[in-house]
């Protein structure tokens, strides 16, 4: 079973249609959204219609939590610049009401989403060329966690860590909004147990720290 990975989208619809026609290139049986759906782009309502729409299972990322504050909080200006950039009632809906981690079970193998960390949507986590940072940020949640694999985005840049048997992927993100941005889209392929990152410039494989820790 092949399942599509995408998160960090941003409000960034033409990016998602990129993403989305990447993943249907490569066959994908299923696609999971890692969170961060909307801000910084154009078309936050766009993304939401098209998530909801097609039923695109998703995690609630920090500033998908973050523009539903700023939705409510918006309720109580009366400045029509501010109430321009409100989202609708079922925009703030759907954002409200995405969990913080959804859990799979595909092919004997139990998935676990989530943005950021399982505890936490905005934890700060930094890469280094090593991965050893990123190896001490997750190895608790590895190690404690019941599922085989854990999902996640937030960083903007891909990766594959494994520490004793358990494993964290990610696929940067779907976005090109800014030089950070990675601009990819994941596979996880869960027959062969391997982990690929595609460009949405043009559908190519692309390069990512992909390291196993003791």
């Amino acid at each position: 079973m092949r399942i599509g990975i995408i998160s960090d989208i941003h409000g960034d619809m033409p990016s998602l249609t990129a993403a989305i026609d990447c993943l249907k290139q490569q066959s994908v049986d299923t696609i999971l959204c890692a969170g961060d759906v909307v801000e910084r782009g154009s078309d936050d309502h766009g993304v939401i219609s098209y998530l909801r729409s097609n039923e695109i299972p998703c995690v609630q990322g920090n500033h998908d939590e973050n523009a539903v504050r700023h939705s409510e909080f918006l309720q109580h200006s009366n400045d029509p610049d501010e109430q321009e950039t409100r989202l609708s009632i079922a925009a703030v809906d759907f954002l409200r009401t995405l969990p913080l981690t959804r859990t799979f079970h595909f092919e004997q193998t139990t998935l676990l989403l989530a943005h950021a960390t399982p505890s936490d949507n905005g934890a700060p986590v930094f890469q280094d060329s090593s991965g050893d940072a990123l190896a001490k940020k997750f190895k608790k949640d590895l190690a404690r966690m019941e599922a085989d694999i854990l999902i996640v985005g937030h960083t903007h840049f891909p990766f594959d860590i494994r520490y004793k048997g358990k494993r964290v992927v990610n696929s940067g993100s779907v976005c090109n909004l800014q030089s950070r941005d990675s601009h990819t889209c994941g596979i996880l392929d869960l027959t062969n147990q391997t982990f690929s990152v595609r460009t949405l410039i043009n559908g190519t494989s692309v390069e990512f720290l992909d390291r196993e820790f003791e």
